[in-house]
């Protein structure tokens, strides 16, 4: 994509509000050591000092933004060196050095050109058939292995949990990465976090073991399952179905808007969802996209991006995920969306959608007319009626919120969990801003 032209634009692709406080930081000339670009301009470098008296060293692609390194050790992407090297690059471009370009980030640049697509290989069915199988059983294995540990905790007696180290929970989580069921390993991780998580911790932990023994009991029954509670159950443990497995899908073509992206880490693994929504489907969609440690992802879409292409709709009893089929075009094709009218249609429409898919982690929720209420020290977002659902307290601040729709009734975007619901994007002014 073209480079960016304003601060919005450049804070775009900022995954939290922490973020862009941290790169506003290094959004001046000062902070830097060395500043430059080559003559063509098609990157930016610089050293900066972070931390301790260290130096970092950043480069960012300047036609395939939000693209940049960072020898830094953050996991977020883009990262507030990176963010702040762009932000200084669009305000004081004059404080750049022209120079001859160093050849290591010219041998970097040359990897980030789009290379053609190899034709694909023909898929070996039988083969894959004896690769399938072979995970399946390992999984299973896993999961015995958890049942027991499981059982063995209950016996103990839940309060006894609470006094365990995070090495009781990592224990049986090693064993499941191991069997190549890691997303219900970060789910066992998770566990110490409940045990310290306040009042009522118990009754949380005692509901997350019913969910995880729910899905290992569901697992053991794979193949009474239907094809899409089967493709959940594997999205579930960790076993998500490759590309070639969706051959037999059918096509949605569609103008699509970019509305919400959001991202997360666990351990050396960071998330990212870009959220979808089709004009003539009126469907969401999401991009789901996994990079380990400080490795880019691929997915950069800007909030309000408006594309036309061909997808195809991961399996699932509620379907969510998809995967291009077509290289996504830019399109000029007006997008209304259509929200929720009221919060009680918002969470009538989740249970619907949690009945189809029992393991559904996130929901994505479009509310029209919401204002923001604030009550003791938590917020909620408030609709005519007063009906209220609280904030999601590690994402966008509710005076964030307030600030930008002015206490006014806002159409807002974002994801549904039992955490709450965490904001993504805000309606104003004619166009979707992210939060």
């Amino acid at each position: 994509m073209a480079f960016p032209t304003t601060s919005q634009e450049v804070l775009q692709f900022a995954a939290n509000k922490t973020v862009v406080e941290q790169a506003n930081k290094f959004a001046v000339q000062a902070a830097w050591r060395v500043l430059a670009t080559d003559a063509q301009e098609l990157a930016v470098w610089g050293n900066v000092r972070a931390g301790y008296g260290g130096m970092v060293s950043v480069q960012i692609d300047l036609n395939h933004y939000p693209i940049g390194t960072c020898s830094c050790t953050s996991k977020v992407q883009p990262c507030k060196h990176v963010l702040g090297l762009a932000l200084l690059w669009v305000h004081s471009p004059q404080a750049f050095t022209v120079g001859a370009m160093p050849e290591a980030i010219e041998k970097w640049l040359q990897n980030q050109s789009i290379a053609p697509a190899k034709p694909a290989k023909p898929v070996n069915r039988k083969e894959q058939g004896k690769r399938a199988a072979k995970r399946q059983t390992a999984i299973l294995n896993g999961l015995d292995e958890l049942d027991r540990w499981m059982q063995d905790l209950i016996r103990l007696g839940l309060a006894s949990t609470q006094a365990k180290p995070a090495d009781f929970f990592k224990a049986p989580a090693k064993r499941l990465h191991d069997a190549q069921a890691s997303t219900l390993a970060y789910r066992i991780e998770a566990l110490y976090g409940i045990t310290r998580s306040g009042t009522g911790w118990e009754e949380r932990m005692l509901a997350e073991l019913g969910q995880i023994y729910l899905l290992i009991e569901a697992f053991r029954q794979f193949e009474k399952l239907t094809a899409a509670m089967q493709a959940d159950v594997r999205s579930a443990v960790g076993w998500p179905l490759q590309s070639n497995e969706l051959d037999d899908e059918p096509t949605v073509s569609d103008d699509w808007l970019v509305i919400g992206q959001s991202q997360s880490a666990q351990r050396n693994l960071n998330v990212q969802r870009i959220w979808l929504y089709g004009a003539q489907t009126q469907r969401f969609a999401m991009l789901l996209e996994f990079a380990h440690s400080s490795k880019q992802f691929t997915y950069h879409y800007a909030i309000d991006d408006l594309l036309t292409a061909d997808a195809v709709y991961y399996p699932s009893g509620y379907p969510l995920r998809i995967q291009f089929r077509s290289e996504p075009a830019s399109s000029i094709q007006p997008i209304t969306t259509v929200g929720a009218p009221d919060l009680s249609s918002a969470i009538a429409a989740y249970r619907a959608a949690k009945l189809k898919n029992r393991w559904l982690g996130v929901y994505p929720m479009l509310l029209d007319e919401v204002k923001v209420g604030k009550m003791g020290r938590s917020w909620y977002i408030v609709d005519a009626s007063q009906q209220a659902i609280a904030l999601n307290n590690e994402t966008v601040g509710g005076w964030e919120l307030l600030a930008v729709s002015g206490g006014y009734a806002m159409q807002l975007f974002g994801e549904w969990s039992e955490g709450g619901f965490m904001p993504l994007s805000i309606f104003h002014n004619g166009q979707w801003i992210k939060l």
